[in-house]
């Protein structure tokens, strides 16, 4: 659960730099962080989570 946390709290920081920067740029970012995590899916240092229970952990989350 911390390292959800983590990557939440790295995503919003993420999400509010990105309308500062050019477009370009945020394009890049996000290519960089979507073969991050294509990397932890390929080495196996994530699990991945179906959509259906991300949404009951979430909503557990916020209740």
């Amino acid at each position: 659960m911390r390292c959800r946390a983590r990557s939440l709290r790295r995503w919003s920081g993420l999400a509010k730099s990105l309308d500062q920067l050019p477009e370009e740029e945020v394009r890049q970012l996000w290519l960089l962080e979507a073969q991050r995590r294509a990397d932890e899916i390929d080495q196996g240092k994530v699990q991945l989570v179906d959509g259906d229970e991300l949404e009951r952990q979430i909503q557990a989350l916020v209740r």
